[in-house]
């Protein structure tokens, strides 16, 4: 009796250690574990592509024989993170001198500078901005020189008044504005912002023009080599004139067959204005894509040809705490699990550096097996069927076992 209330028991641990990984679509296998501790894991874009969009269903298992230990980690996608002290100041001395004007401040003690948001009353302006910094209002350093801008009409809004330049500390900043009409000053923002840089990889991509003249749009379809997370996109246009374009980026999403032909759907990543006057870099909440859709409104000017465009797309680290036992694996694809709920993430800022990165093997398809008619074991419902006997088997020569005694 206690022969077969033991195998009953093993039978059923082994069932269970199945049952935690049997919904998941795939695995692959991490090696160099060689003692217990915290290891990294990066992930590859084909586990991106076969995992939810928000990484709920990733589970790092060790499985030791009959033992099946779940290892909780903790996710960073690693974009750039940028924080900021804002400082709203007073302008003193305005001053006009030879058609230009002159805009004083005084920052604050140990004050770091590397931006200033200017806001003025009027629209429909363009000029320069000479930056000048100064401990005693006597001797000035020029800090840079850039172009502000302002269109304002039926077709477009558009105001760029944003000055962006390497980290200062000095004691006066001044602002020579020479504009092509008089500036009402309004506001002036002084950042110091701390970027934390992201890891991030910058992918291949190959793309092909369409000219849609009746509609007056340029349609830029865009493939990347794998399907990735991207977060960041920028694009040099081919042209000396000035010039200003709204645009829309998408990703495709899904697609569908018409009498028509496919129509395809996509969902919007980023959207505003190309144009000559800024750096055309647009940053976005990190996506899953491949293939993407620029989309370019000309209205009645002539299409602008494109020179260059890029894309990043952020690494992906698990870090994890590991036993030294056991075969590990990485599984996932399972749409209907949600996020795990483990402690370390509440003490995240305690988690020490990973004494390694951890060699992640090939897919395994799992689920794919599954449907084999010789596999019964591997389906879900005949595996909790047999669960269940197991258990009502259990119970029933435990309670004999507890009325002979």
């Amino acid at each position: 009796m206690k022969t077969k209330l033991i195998t009953l028991s093993l039978l059923f641990l082994i069932f269970s250690a199945q049952a935690q990984t049997s919904s998941f679509a795939y695995r692959r296998m991490l090696k160099g574990v060689d003692s217990a501790g915290w290891y990294g894991i990066s992930l590859p874009n084909g586990v991106i592509q076969n995992c939810q969009t928000d990484f709920a269903d990733l589970r790092i298992f060790q499985i030791a024989g009959a033992d099946t230990t779940e290892a909780p980690y903790l996710l960073k996608v690693q974009v750039p993170i940028v924080t900021e002290v804002n400082e709203q100041l007073n302008a003193f001395n305005l001053a006009k001198k030879d058609g230009k004007q002159y805009l004083s401040f005084e920052l604050k003690k140990d004050q770091f500078v590397n931006e200033i948001d200017l806001s003025f009353l009027e629209e429909n302006y363009d000029g320069v901005v000479t930056v000048a910094g100064s401990e005693d209002q006597k001797d000035w350093f020029e800090v840079d020189r850039q172009r502000i801008i302002s269109i304002h009409n039926e077709n477009m809004q558009f105001t760029s008044a944003k000055l962006s330049f390497s980290k200062v500390h000095y004691r006066f900043i001044r602002l020579e504005l020479a504009c092509d009409r008089p500036l009402t000053f309004q506001s002036a923002s002084f950042k110091n912002q701390l970027i934390e840089p992201g890891v991030f990889s910058l992918p291949a991509l190959t793309w092909n023009t369409t000219h849609l003249k009746s509609k007056g749009q340029t349609v830029v379809s865009i493939d990347l080599k794998e399907y990735q997370l991207i977060n960041y996109f920028s694009v040099v246009m081919n042209e000396s004139n000035d010039f200003y374009r709204a645009f829309r980026l998408g990703r495709l999403i899904d697609s569908t067959k018409t009498q028509k032909g496919w129509e395809f759907f996509y969902d919007e990543l980023a959207s505003g204005y190309i144009t000559s006057f800024t750096a055309n870099e647009f940053n976005f909440g990190y996506a899953p894509a491949q293939k993407l859709r620029l989309t370019i409104y000309n209205g009645d000017n002539l299409p602008i040809d494109i020179q260059s465009m890029v894309v990043r797309s952020p690494q992906v680290k698990l870090t994890t705490r590991m036993k030294n036992e056991g075969t590990s694996f990485l599984y996932y694809g399972n749409e209907r699990l949600a996020a795990p709920q483990y402690d370390l993430v509440v003490f995240k800022d305690k988690i020490p550096a990973p004494k390694k990165n951890l060699e992640i093997a090939n897919e395994e398809k799992l689920l794919a097996e599954a449907v084999k008619p010789s596999a019964l074991i591997e389906n879900q419902i005949w595996l909790w069927g047999i669960l269940g006997v197991v258990i009502a088997v259990l119970g029933y020569f435990t309670l004999k076992m507890m009325k002979t005694k």
